[in-house]
């Protein structure tokens, strides 16, 4: 343990203390181990947001792919596990303005729009998992804005102090 603990000389006991290093690792640790352990539980208040987010998918689907919309129930334990891998996204507003510009960029053509499950994150067999939605809302964060021309039309979006 050489450089994380040292002997404090003014301590009768000489029980070892922790160093600035010791502590940064200590702390990184228990940083990790609750990334893997805890559990993100959304809310009653916030299925109402998981029922907009779904709604906001086009009803139906394209030819040989399954629906857009998946159920709300379906959606919640996707949502608990994308914020507890992503609690810096963690802000109904910056995932319906994700979802909002996912689904106009991709207006023109609708195979390229991610099914409602699969947008916030899906298992691929050679690139392990994939989050659309994490992309998305960090391009958001660092400035990025729609690809198309033309206004991105929230007005379906109606949840007060939304501001899209």
């Amino acid at each position: 343990m050489d450089g994380f603990l040292s002997e404090d000389p003014s301590n009768p006991q000489h029980e070892p203390i922790l160093t600035s290093k010791g502590e940064e690792t200590l702390v990184r640790g228990v940083q990790l181990s609750k990334t893997a352990k805890e559990k993100f539980v959304l809310s009653k208040d916030e299925y109402d947001y998981v029922a907009k987010y779904r709604d906001m998918f086009p009803a139906g689907k394209m030819p040989g792919r399954p629906p857009w919309r998946a159920s709300v129930k379906e959606l919640v334990p996707r949502f608990e596990y994308f914020f507890a891998k992503y609690p810096e996204y963690q802000d109904w507003n910056l995932i319906l303005q994700a979802t909002a510009m996912h689904i106009h960029d991709n207006e023109a053509d609708q195979k390229y729009i991610n099914g409602s499950e699969n947008f916030i994150y899906k298992t691929d067999k050679v690139k392990g998992e994939i989050s659309n939605l994490s992309k998305i809302c960090q391009a958001i964060l660092d400035g990025h804005q729609q690809s198309n021309e033309a206004p991105l039309d929230n007005s379906f979006i109606n949840i007060p102090g939304l501001n899209l």
